[in-house]
């Protein structure tokens, strides 16, 4: 799908596909904006959790919590910060965290392939799959969780890349392409080179995608949850 174009300038490539025939959104399809934490519902695949805002907190999931990412596990209430800096990321320790093994004191820049430890045995990789999107990947590589469940959590830069290409932020095999959701004015919208639709409807470019709708695109579906 991006094929044609070099890596030099990943955000600008991506974001110049997205919007090319994006026209000016409406005042009257204009909604009041994005809940910080979403699950992304991909029949077939899983349930995602997607985290939109630069500065994302983890600890135990207890009740009461405000962190973005609550753990079932031994942590501290607000164990880590990770922090996104332009397409940069890096993790802020609270409580006990090591970086490839290495316990961290201050804040350490993360890189695609990074294996995060908070606590004795909470582990996690974090990943940056798509080379035309700054959208990091946290993935669990021990028995652990969140609280809603979820397979992976996705810290979201701008786009979510959906589809059958292992570099995608969510890998779906059997899709007949890529799906582009994209935030644009404090609305979440989506994109593919396929006919899609919302609620069984076809989907305007200019068209919000709101929570609790229905995705769909020739042999799958997506929704999304506020959490």
């Amino acid at each position: 799908m991006f094929s044609k174009w070099t890596r030099f300038n990943r955000l600008g490539h991506l974001w110049h596909w997205i919007l090319e025939d994006h026209q000016p959104i409406p005042g009257s399809l204009m909604k009041n904006g994005l809940p910080e934490r979403i699950v992304l519902w991909v029949d077939g695949v899983g349930g995602f959790l997607i985290c939109l805002s630069s500065k994302i907190t983890l600890g135990q999931a207890v009740p009461g919590t405000t962190v973005d990412i609550p753990i079932l596990a031994d942590l501290s209430s607000k164990h880590a910060t990770i922090h996104r800096d332009g397409e940069n990321y890096l993790v802020e320790p609270h409580g006990t965290v090591f970086l490839h093994g290495d316990r961290i004191l201050e804040p350490t820049l993360l890189k695609d392939g990074a294996e995060l430890t908070l606590g004795r045995d909470v582990q996690m990789q974090f990943r940056t799959p798509h080379p035309l999107s700054t959208t990091a990947r946290l993935d669990f590589t021990s028995h652990y969780r969140t609280e809603p469940r979820s397979d992976a959590i996705l810290l979201v830069s701008q786009s979510i890349v959906l589809g059958p290409s292992q570099q995608n932020h969510v890998v779906c095999y059997q899709w007949p392409d890529d799906i582009v959701i994209f935030q644009r004015q404090n609305n979440l919208f989506c994109r593919s080179k396929q006919p899609v639709k919302l609620d069984g409807k076809p989907l305007p470019s200019t068209t919000p995608v709101q929570c609790g709708q229905r995705i769909s695109m020739e042999g799958c579906v997506i929704s999304l949850e506020e959490v």
